[in-house]
């Protein structure tokens, strides 16, 4: 009895030996050897391309489906990378969702999958990537959130966990990062802003300290010193991502003698805050005031009729991520890399 299975147009395939399709199967139907069909999937820069497209009909006419786990036991690999979803305190993340998405695409490019966990703290994290590893599940890692001094290199490194970081760790050991420039990004607005006219600022931060944070703030300072702009009018605000309580602390600022046309944000939800703030007074944004965001999220295009925000280059990030990690996984004494990309800083109704 032969079976029958579906292929990628829709019709049926046949295999010759009545259960699901082998390498053999494939081999007997395309006139070629085993060999040939391995070097096919795993190398065909050895095969010529008339073969490749014989087998390859073959393999799609059969319907014939790679068997993963048993490579992986042949090679010892898993074709697995490890992620640690980090703790979002309730906020709102588009960019997370939109770096997951790229990721994961960007893993599958170069034939890895995405193994995502959650952990609460970084010592969880760590003993998570070592497991995973101890028991082949993962060949490798990446990790986000990166911080000074963190603590997360050195401890992989030590446990021998080939992995990339997206963001640098300024002081910890040398090891392979991509990340995105927040000071050039601010940087760029800062100086579009002022190009524009306004000389009295607010930069809206966070009380949550971190190095993200502490970046984007000063290109914000930096690039108000090189333009002679006092520093009484840069009024600094750390929201607290508490509705009321933020908007009351706009609120204050813009009730002062000389209250600050423009405002940079270090997201595109505390603009938010700003637009509703300057909506209520009948300051018209974009004549009377400006407001920058960061980060270009969805709501960006829409808020405020379109709020003027600073991109980040989120599918490069995630191929150099991928091209990194592949580099080291080939050549395991292939020197680190660091990757810093600039992002955008998209020009709307709002600035």
């Amino acid at each position: 009895m032969l079976l029958e299975t579906k292929n990628s147009t829709g019709l049926l395939g046949v295999s010759p030996t009545g259960i699901a399709p082998t390498i053999d199967d494939v081999a007997l139907h395309a006139s070629v050897s085993r060999q040939t069909v391995s070097n096919v999937l795993n190398a065909p820069d050895r095969v010529r391309p008339e073969t490749i497209q014989r087998v390859r009909l073959s393999i799609d006419t059969l319907g014939y489906r790679v068997n993963r786990n048993a490579r992986n036991l042949r090679t010892g690999t898993s074709k697995v990378v490890a992620y640690r979803i980090p703790p979002l305190a309730g906020r709102l993340n588009s960019v997370m969702d939109t770096f997951l998405h790229e990721m994961t695409e960007a893993l599958e490019l170069i034939g890895y999958h995405v193994l995502l966990f959650t952990s609460d703290s970084a010592t969880g994290e760590i003993d998570t990537y070592r497991e995973l590893a101890a028991q082949s599940a993962i060949d490798a890692v990446i990790f986000a959130g990166t911080e000074r001094q963190d603590q997360r290199p050195e401890r992989l490194v030590a446990s021998r966990v080939p992995f990339v970081s997206f963001g640098r760790t300024w002081g910890s050991l040398n090891h392979s990062w991509v990340d995105v420039d927040g000071r050039a990004g601010t940087r760029t607005a800062i100086n579009h802003l002022l190009a524009s006219g306004h000389r009295r600022f607010a930069w809206l931060g966070s009380t949550t300290g971190s190095v993200v944070k502490d970046e984007r703030e000063l290109g914000v300072r930096e690039t108000l010193q090189a333009a002679g702009v006092p520093a009484a009018d840069l009024h600094v605000l750390n929201l607290v991502d508490e509705p009321n309580t933020d908007r009351r602390l706009v609120s204050a600022v813009l009730d002062l003698p000389n209250p600050p046309t423009a405002f940079v944000s270090m997201s595109d939800l505390q603009a938010l805050t700003v637009l509703s703030e300057l909506d209520s007074r009948s300051i018209v944004v974009g004549r009377d005031a400006a407001v920058v965001g960061f980060d270009d999220s969805p709501i960006a295009a829409y808020a405020g009729g379109g709020l003027t925000t600073i991109r980040q280059p989120i599918t490069t990030v995630t191929r150099e991520l991928a091209r990194l990690l592949k580099n080291q996984l080939t050549d395991p004494s292939s020197k680190p890399e660091g990757v810093l990309l600039e992002p955008e800083l998209i020009v709307r109704r709002t600035g």
